[in-house]
């Protein structure tokens, strides 16, 4: 299968096998991160694990990797089933329940991946890495990608350790403004997650721009270069400002690192 999914330019095997991948979210955009990560390898050598509890509905499908066919099945097991009906022998795990259900499973991985775009799960997942590193416990990076405004723009934010922001640290005050917003004006009403709405804001082409902006990254965290850890990437150029990749210090007003070092 190695030989299938290629090799990388110095003759190595994909960059991913071996690897222990954990992916929350297998909606907008994770279900097309996924398709990407296992044709990076994931999956190889070590489970790929899919987690999300929400089944696909119709208007899913319109931004969705999955199709028709699939509708009011599980998100996690069908993509699952694409991904090994389409890449035989990688081993993919699909798990329908909310990953805080499945703490246990957070420590084993190498890399977790948070595509869900639901603030109250990122912020959750940003606890238990501030808890996990303050007791010593093993913690792997977590890496979050997300959609901003209503398809103008995508980023994504790697959390590796200690040194740099944690993910709260992009919007210390929820009431104001993220610190590295790429909107020029906030949206005028609130982005729901994949699902939560009849319509969809925006189509495919803001679901793999951000897909395709996390599987860079964690290429990049693969071969060792993470930085910079927070990557914008403009769609909607009249609705968005410049933002520079970088990787943020600390917001000194931080509630949630900055409360866990006092």
């Amino acid at each position: 299968m190695a030989t299938v999914l290629g090799t990388g330019t110095g003759g190595e095997g994909p960059p991913l096998a071996g690897k222990r991948i954990l992916q929350i979210g297998c909606g907008a955009i994770g279900g097309y991160l996924a398709r990407m990560l296992a044709q990076m390898g994931a999956g190889l050598g070590a489970p790929f694990v899919l987690v999300d509890p929400d089944r696909l509905s119709r208007p899913n499908v319109r931004r969705h990797q999955l199709g028709l066919g699939e509708t009011g099945e599980n998100k996690a097991g069908a993509l699952g089933l694409e991904i090994a009906r389409s890449f035989p022998g990688v081993e993919v795990v699909g798990i329908a329940e909310e990953i805080q259900r499945r703490e246990r499973m957070l420590g084993g991985v190498d890399l977790v991946i948070d595509v869900t775009g639901e603030v109250e799960v990122s912020e959750w997942l940003n606890a238990w890495t501030i808890a996990r590193r303050a007791s010593n416990d093993p913690c792997p990076p977590v890496l979050y990608g997300w959609i901003a405004g209503h398809g103008a723009a995508a980023q994504s934010f790697l959390d590796m350790d200690d040194e740099y922001a944690c993910y709260r640290c992009l919007q210390p005050d929820l009431s104001r403004r993220a610190r590295f917003d790429p909107l020029t004006e906030p949206p005028s009403e609130p982005v729901t997650a994949c699902g939560e709405q009849p319509t969809t804001p925006y189509g495919p082409a803001a679901s793999t721009a951000a897909a395709s902006l996390v599987a860079a990254h964690v290429a990049d965290w693969s071969a060792g270069k993470p930085h910079h850890l927070l990557r914008t990437v403009r769609i909607d150029w009249s609705a968005t400002v410049k933002r520079d990749p970088k990787s943020p210090q600390k917001a000194t007003d931080c509630p949630a690192c900055r409360r866990a070092a006092s």
